[in-house]
């Protein structure tokens, strides 16, 4: 080979090299910008469908409740639509179904709307190796963050406690518990959209 040859190519792979690289950065950046819009557009539809199917809970914080105010959502009396999944629930406070929810947009929409401020409370229970009921609760906000925690465990001095949010298994579990919710809310309004087809 030419020495000037060879020179030219390395030279054109090191062009080429960052053009690629920037290009997989940028579509792996897109990619998880769609993952995210698909995810918080879920979330919409589950703060929706918990408003206008979820079950009427209202009450005031006593000792079974207390997780309500460790996760600084109501230090008295609350309100919530909940729905149930077997041993999983999520939880949304009332007053948010009084306002209009946002909507559903695609991922160059941007509106006042889909700022607004909204939370769940996700939760499930399950019986550890000793027999012993036990769960978690999970504060989520609307672009699907876990905001708090809560460890509730039968027969303890203290029903409930603070979970360590810093633990991978912690945010492992919070994780597959959002996934759950997602899942189900996204398989309904398919199934939605295909009544309304038919029809």
């Amino acid at each position: 080979m030419d020495l000037s040859a060879g020179v030219f190519l390395r030279r054109s792979i090191g062009r080429v090299i960052p053009i690629v690289a920037l290009a997989f950065a940028l579509g792996c950046s897109s990619a998880n910008a769609q993952q995210q819009d698909s995810s918080r557009n879920a979330l919409v539809l589950l703060a929706r469908a918990g408003c206008e199917t979820g079950a009427a809970l209202d009450g005031d914080v006593q000792l079974e409740t207390g997780y309500l105010a460790m996760l600084g959502v109501s230090a008295k009396a609350y309100s919530f639509r909940v729905l149930n999944n077997g041993a999983h629930s999520v939880m949304i406070p009332a007053e948010q179904c009084r306002d209009p929810l946002p909507q559903e947009q695609s991922p160059n929409e941007r509106s006042h709307q889909e700022q607004k401020s909204f939370i769940f409370i996700l939760s499930h229970s399950f019986q550890n190796t000793n027999r012993i009921r036990e769960g978690y609760h999970y504060l989520m906000d609307q672009r699907g963050q876990l905001l708090n925690a809560v460890h509730f465990q039968e027969g303890r001095s203290h029903l409930f406690a603070f979970a360590n949010l810093t633990i991978p298994v912690r945010r492992a579990d919070f994780e597959a518990e959002k996934a759950i919710w997602i899942a189900k809310v996204s398989d309904f309004s398919v199934r939605q959209k295909a009544k309304l087809d038919t029809d």
